[in-house]
């Protein structure tokens, strides 16, 4: 997490700043983190008898650097072109499948694109408070249930 304040300072957020924005957090999520579940994943695998490697923080990274060069490069000037680039993309196409595809959920997509700045990094969640619907602009779908979508019922040795 302590790489988003050196994300900020490369958008012009002075590093003291961002260091305090993301202070708070990083101990909320380091107290939530430290006992709960640490080794699940690893777990699950060695019961499972299957390899396991997990490169999360690589990929995000990676996908960071290619959002961020795609939006760089292309300028999109509104935010319908942000949609229509990020549709391009196959995994993007994939999870509109799932109601979990790009979509605007403020605003409209006439408004202009401005400064785009793609973040990744882990160690974040959605803040609990929500702002209450009447307040947004519903997209061309509906995204509520991509939010609040558990994954399905598993059956087996792990799925109590």
């Amino acid at each position: 997490m302590y790489m988003q304040a050196e994300i900020l300072q490369r958008f012009g957020v002075p590093v003291n700043i961002a260091e305090a924005l993301i202070e708070g957090r990083v101990k909320e999520v380091e107290r939530r983190l430290m006992p709960a579940n640490h080794a699940r994943s690893e777990d699950a695998a060695r019961l499972l008898n299957f390899p396991f490697i997990c490169l999360h923080t690589p990929a995000d990274n990676m996908v960071t650097k290619y959002l961020q060069d795609l939006f760089d490069n292309k300028k999109p000037y509104r935010l319908e072109d942000v949609i229509d680039l990020l549709r391009e993309i196959p995994e993007f196409r994939a999870a509109e499948k799932y109601n979990a595809g790009p979509g605007i959920l403020l605003g409209s997509d006439k408004r202009k694109a401005g400064k785009i700045f793609v973040d990744m990094t882990g160690g974040r969640r959605r803040r609990k408070r929500r702002i209450p619907e009447s307040k947004l602009e519903r997209s061309q779908y509906d995204r509520r249930n991509a939010y609040e979508r558990r994954p399905p019922e598993r059956s087996g040795p792990l799925s109590h």
